[in-house]
Parts: C-alpha cells; structure tokens; sequence
C-alpha cells in the first residue's frame, strides 16, 4: 500500500510539473497587473495631448474620463474592436471594481514628458545588440545614463559595435518614449492595437506607433 501510494504521489507531481492551467504564461487575473503601451517609434517624438485623446474619442477606444485618475478614461465602445485579446485570455474586466482599485480595462494617456524616459518593468528582459543579437546582461547599470543621454554612443561588450541605446532591442518588454497611451491591466502578450487603431494614431500624429508590454 505505501508502495502504491508513493507511486500516486509521484504521478501526481509530474502531472502539476508538466501540465500548466493557464497556457501562454496567462496566470489568474488576482495576478494579472501590468499594461499594454502605445508609443511613437521616433522615441523623441511629442504628440500633442488633446488631439490624441479626441482621436481615441472619436475611434470608440476611450469614453468619459476617470474622476479619480489624472488623464485617464474609461473604454469606449470599440474597445473589444480596436484592442485584440487573445482567444484564451480570462475574463476582461471593463468596469471599476467596488474596492477602486486599479484592476479594470482603462486608458491613460501619458505626457508628452519633459525628456525621454525608459519604461520597464518585471517582464523586461536583457536587451540586445541588434548587430550580435547578444544579450546585455549588465543593462541596469547603465540605465540612468541612457536616460540622461539616449543618444550617446556605447560599446557592445560582445562586439564592439558603436550602439545608441535608442537601437537596442527589448523585443517589446520595455521602451523608450515621452508620449505613450497605456492600455492598463492587460498582462504582457494578452492583446494587442490592431492595425487600424496604429494607422489611426499615425495619420493624426504624422509619426509610426509601435507597442510594448511592462508588468507590475
């Protein structure tokens, strides 16, 4: 009998191992904090607020403004249309909970900021150097200078290569950015613009948009 119940207990912690209930790295929405960000791809770019928001207003992204969240709004009515959810993702929550706290679908609009600011967040990973495709293991230290100064030329310490910090590639966990409409509660991969939302925000800002993720 304690052979046979080992024999259980065993198949049973290969089947937790090895069979994950929430595929795509989806977890449960208790969990699930962090934030879809729309950003130009020109990173020194500054978009006027006011004509971006009334865009959103007029495309159905954002409706009425969020009493309690500086320059935040709630969805609009083609929300579900202009942001693709995956097939799998949970149950998306499009109305503020009763305990006010932030875990809802809301829009924010973000700047434009004083200088160019690095957004990253627990979902960011290593960059890389677009010519090596190495990683750049010791990123954080340096962060406060590529603020300070985007621009600047550095050295890979892989190859050598001049890089701008502007160049790297965060393949979309992290940006660089003065003006972002952040998608908030969305967990990193859960949905994404489609593209007549991009092209929208192009043709009224006269720049390319592109996306990134960062989580809580």
């Amino acid at each position: 009998c304690q052979a046979q119940a080992v024999a259980q207990v065993s198949i049973l912690i290969k089947f937790r191992v090895f069979f994950n209930p929430y595929p795509h790295n989806f977890m449960p929405k208790s969990t699930q904090t962090g934030r879809l960000l729309l950003t130009p791809r020109d990173p020194h770019a500054t978009p006027e607020a006011g004509p971006i928001v009334n865009l959103l207003t007029d495309m159905g992204l954002i409706a009425a403004p969020l009493p309690s969240r500086p320059r935040a709004y709630r969805v609009g009515e083609r929300f579900l249309q202009l942001i693709s959810f995956a097939g799998c993702s949970p149950h998306i929550q499009l109305a503020p909970p009763p305990d006010g706290s932030g875990a809802f679908c809301h829009i924010q609009v973000l700047g434009p900021e004083p200088a160019i600011r690095l957004l990253t967040g627990r979902n960011t990973r290593s960059p890389r150097c677009p010519v090596c495709r190495q990683g750049l293991a010791h990123w954080q230290a340096l962060r406060a200078q590529w603020e300070r100064d985007p621009d600047r030329p550095f050295g890979c310490p892989h190859c050598a290569t001049a890089l701008v910090p502007l160049g790297l590639v965060w393949k979309q966990s992290a940006g660089f950015g003065r003006f972002f409409v952040a998608v908030e509660d969305v967990f990193p991969g859960e949905a994404a613009p489609v593209p007549e939302l991009l092209q929208r925000l192009q043709h009224g800002s006269g720049e390319p948009w592109h996306f990134f993720y960062v989580q809580d």
